[in-house]
C-alpha cells in the first residue's frame, strides 16, 4: 500500500512537472509569436502584460500555491529574458489561465490570419530588420527566403 500511494504521490509531482514545462515552452512560443506578429505602438520598448486569473482557478486546475507561485515567477522570468535581448516597440498583452488535466496544452485567442503564407511572413521580418543579429537570422543560414521542406 505504501508502495502504491508514493507511486501516486510521485506520478502527480510528474505530471506537475510536465504541466510546468508544457506552460513555459508554450509562453516562450507565444512570447516568439507575439514578438514578430503584433503590430508595433509608440512605446520605445518591448513590454509585456502578463495577466493571470485570480489564483483560485489555478487552484482548481489542480496547481499548489508553491506551484503558482513557481509557474509566476518562470512567466516572469521567460518575458524578462525577452526583454532584455530585444528592443522593438511592441506591447506583448498574455492572458494566463489554467484547466485542470493534462490533454490541454496551450491555447491562444491571438490570430495568424493577416499572414497569408511564409513568404509574407519572412518578408515582414526582413523589412524589420535593423540590426548586425537580424542581419545574420535572414542571411546566409539564417531564415530561408523559401519554406524549408518538412518531414511528414
Amino acid at each position: 500500500m505504501i508502495t502504491k500511494k508514493r507511486s501516486e504521490g510521485l506520478s502527480k509531482i510528474q505530471n506537475r512537472r510536465a504541466l510546468s514545462r508544457a506552460v513555459c515552452r508554450l509562453l516562450f512560443g507565444t512570447f516568439t509569436l507575439m514578438a514578430l506578429w503584433v503590430a508595433p505602438t509608440t512605446a520605445s520598448a518591448l513590454i509585456f502584460n502578463l495577466n493571470y486569473d485570480p489564483d483560485s482557478t489555478f487552484t482548481a486546475a489542480g496547481l499548489s500555491p508553491a506551484d503558482i507561485v513557481a509557474m509566476k515567477a518562470a512567466n516572469t522570468y521567460a518575458a524578462a529574458q525577452f526583454i532584455n535581448n530585444f528592443s522593438d516597440p511592441i506591447h506583448v498583452n498574455i492572458n494566463i489561465t489554467a484547466v485542470p488535466g493534462t490533454g490541454t496544452v496551450g491555447g491562444s485567442t491571438f490570430s495568424l490570419n493577416r499572414f497569408t503564407n511564409y513568404t509574407t511572413i519572412r518578408n515582414k521580418f526582413v523589412s524589420d530588420a535593423t540590426s548586425q543579429d537580424d542581419a545574420t537570422a535572414i542571411g546566409t543560414g539564417g531564415w530561408p527566403a523559401v519554406m524549408p521542406m518538412t518531414e511528414g
